[in-house]
């Protein structure tokens, strides 16, 4: 990649005399530069001419439109510019940056401290690290990295404290949030995975014993209703003057025996 202005040139010129051993740090950013930096990348930069070159360059939002992500195209993929463009800006956590690590910090306090929701947090934390990596900037990303892991165990712990009776209550056809949102997705997958070929013989099992009950619940259902008139008809077999149906007719039963109402 090669330097976009003169100035950059010179700090990177001085980064790979370091590197070379050819002269001591000047500055403790030249210093971190050649520490943390590949030797090629450094070369790139330091290698760049001149000519044509401007003296420094001030990075302006409008110089540089998005071009929005297609369907299918990888999240590094240089045909797009999503990484450097806000998908939502009214949700947007603004005064972040990577410029050093202190920087880093106050922005992860920012992001910890905002109203956001938990995936929201995560969410911009990973991109600023993607950025601060993509920059050159490892101490800045590491802190961000820092934060997102605390957060994933976060995560796992709230969904492990989940009751059994509130994962019955969430509605996977009407989800509410990330967290409920990707409970249904694991579930589904779930499901799927052992309805499927992965398993054939399980699945198979699982698909007998549905049919299984659904017959037994019909033929329950008969035996219920056979034991309640076998009940029926014994007590009008000892009863004398219970009065009742029978065969459509009001009638009296008499020892077995049935008088119909005139």
């Amino acid at each position: 990649m090669p330097a976009v202005s003169k100035k950059q040139q010179r700090f990177f010129g001085i980064v790979r005399a370091i590197q070379k051993g050819e002269m001591a740090p000047t500055t403790p950013e030249t210093a971190k530069a050649a520490a943390e930096m590949k030797k090629k990348h450094v070369k790139d930069f330091a290698s760049t001419k001149h000519k044509k070159l401007p003296e420094k360059v001030v990075a302006k939002e409008e110089s540089n439109p998005r071009i929005p992500r297609k369907k299918g195209q990888p999240a590094n993929s240089k045909k797009h510019s999503d990484l450097y463009t806000d998908e939502n800006p009214k949700g947007t956590i603004h005064g972040l940056g990577f410029k050093d690590v202190a920087t880093a910090k106050a922005s992860v306090t920012k992001i910890r401290k905002s109203s956001r929701s938990h995936a929201h947090k995560i969410q911009a934390a990973v991109a600023m690290e993607q950025r601060a990596r993509e920059m050159g900037k490892t101490s800045e990303a590491a802190v961000y990295r820092k934060y997102i892991n605390a957060m994933k165990k976060k995560t796992k712990k709230m969904n492990e404290g989940w009751s059994d009776k509130y994962k019955k209550s969430i509605d996977c056809n009407n989800p509410k949030g990330f967290s409920q949102k990707a409970h249904c997705q694991g579930k589904k997958k779930k499901v799927n995975e052992i309805y499927s070929g992965s398993d054939s013989g399980r699945a198979e099992k699982i698909k007998r014993y549905d049919a299984e009950k659904k017959k037994f619940t019909k033929d329950d259902k008969r035996k219920k209703f056979g034991k309640f008139v076998q009940d029926v008809e014994k007590v009008r077999s000892k009863s004398t003057g219970m009065r009742g149906y029978h065969k459509g007719k009001m009638g009296t039963f008499n020892k077995g025996s049935f008088t119909p109402d005139n």
